[in-house]
């Protein structure tokens, strides 16, 4: 749908995104490391984390359109960084980030050796050309993104969770 294709070997069937999100915290995360994302948050993110003995570190949007702060982002990124969770179309906000925006993110992960997580919960509420429906529609997503996806919103049946996150065999 997207123009992206994987083997199924590498998708995996969820209860929804966040179930995806919390196996891939449980599998990535180490006791004292840290995850970055970026306020306004899904409110269970700090839950997820601290679950696996991780950190969440929050870095303030901007006040003109909820971005990233990105010189804060800068500030806080370390040795113990381990992933950085970009949720687009955001909850709560619906913020999303432009394909050019997201293609920086991607060139930055593989350039640290960073790794996204991918909340794309939201995607089916997306109807601008510029904004992608999937990390994979960048070049390069695939050495450094995970991506979590649910069924739940476009398919009408919030509460009830079923979802999918891909894992890119180069991950």
């Amino acid at each position: 749908r997207f123009g992206t294709s994987f083997h199924a070997g590498n998708i995996l069937m969820t209860v929804g995104a966040a179930s995806g999100l919390n196996v891939i915290l449980k599998t990535l995360l180490n006791p004292g490391e840290q995850v970055i994302t970026f306020a306004p948050y899904f409110v269970e993110y700090g839950s997820y984390v601290r679950n696996y003995d991780g950190e969440l570190v929050v870095v303030s949007p901007n006040t003109v359109d909820f971005q990233p702060n990105l010189v804060e982002f800068e500030e806080k990124i370390n040795e113990k960084t381990k992933a950085v969770i970009i949720n687009t179309p955001n909850n709560p906000t619906g913020a999303m980030v432009s394909k050019a925006e997201l293609q920086k993110w991607v060139d930055y992960a593989n350039k640290v050796g960073a790794i996204i997580l991918y909340d794309a919960a939201y995607e089916a509420y997306i109807s601008e050309k510029d904004i992608p429906h999937s990390i994979y529609e960048c070049e390069g997503a695939r050495t450094c993104a995970i991506e979590m996806r649910s069924f739940s919103k476009n398919a009408g049946f919030t509460g009830m969770r079923l979802g999918f996150t891909v894992i890119p065999k180069d991950i």
